[in-house]
């Protein structure tokens, strides 16, 4: 006996089987997250919903994967990474970007150090600290570009890390279900703002220093101090900016300049300075 499903049929025959689809997939994720379950139907269910996730993944995801061949991930997708589940790899994003850390899992399964950061994007996290609520997601406004820089340098470690490897993109702040750019990561403006900064130390190098119980601070300025090589020592001066302040080496023709203070009871020209209440120093 053959079933012939005439022209009329074959547009919802199409719906049942996504609704379908999508029922095993939603039904599979709460099942494959609660104890109270019966053992069989769990069990059953697991199959059914692994075998979706096979069919998913041998079809290339569908049409949620570009044209790049870099899967995306919904949130909930994510969520299924979350180091919880023995056996299961663990995934975390960062700005967007989703990275398989499976070989970490002593720092990001259930009840470690890093877990929150597993199964979602929490980008802003890993610049305040927070571990719940909006402080763990991926909303990086209002941030500092000093904070977004650390993000950056996040990034940066997970790239570059010998066993971590980027595995796609998660739809959010960053991306859209068909992984097109949503916001910008301010790449550009923080690359311009590393290159004044280091072009500010070279200008005006670090001073050298040391802390003893008995004397307290002394900064001091040489030819080389700073890590920079030059003909001139320069005399010690507090350079404050906005985010902090620093000990930095003056050439004497610019020592006098506003934006330098000097240290209270050493003297303009000395290039050592003892210094009663310790600075901030680079």
């Amino acid at each position: 006996f053959r079933m012939v499903i005439g022209p009329a049929w074959r547009p919802r025959m199409g719906c049942t089987l996504m609704a379908l689809s999508i029922a095993v997939f939603l039904v599979g994720v709460a099942i494959t997250h609660t104890v109270r379950a019966p053992p069989l139907i769990r069990e059953v269910l697991q199959i059914a919903f692994k075998a979706w996730q096979e069919a998913s993944a041998a079809k290339g995801g569908g049409e949620d994967v570009q044209v790049s061949g870099e899967r995306i991930f919904t949130t909930l997708e994510m969520g299924l990474y979350n180091g919880v589940e023995t056996g299961t790899p663990i995934y975390l994003a960062i700005i967007g970007d989703v990275f398989d850390v499976t070989t970490g899992a002593k720092f990001y399964k259930k009840g470690r150090s890093y877990h929150h950061f597993a199964g979602r994007d929490g980008s802003r996290s890993f610049v305040t600290g927070e571990t719940s609520g909006q402080g763990l997601s991926d909303d990086i406004d209002g941030l500092s570009d000093e904070e977004l820089a650390g993000i950056a340098d996040w990034h940066g470690f997970f790239m570059d890390h010998g066993t971590y490897k980027k595995v796609g993109r998660v739809v959010g702040k960053f991306y859209n279900e068909q992984g097109g750019v949503v916001r910008e990561f301010p790449w550009a403006r923080l690359r311009a703002n590393q290159e004044a900064n280091e072009a500010l130390k070279r200008q005006f190098p670090g001073c050298n220093s040391k802390w003893t119980q008995a004397d307290g601070s002394t900064v001091w300025c040489t030819t080389k101090s700073g890590g920079i090589d030059r003909a001139w020592a320069g005399v010690p001066r507090l350079m404050k900016r906005e985010g902090g302040q620093r000990c930095v080496c003056v050439p004497p023709v610019r020592a006098d300049a506003a934006e330098f203070e000097q240290y209270g009871g050493c003297a303009p020209e000395a290039e050592r300075c003892k210094v009663r209440a310790p600075a901030t120093l680079a």
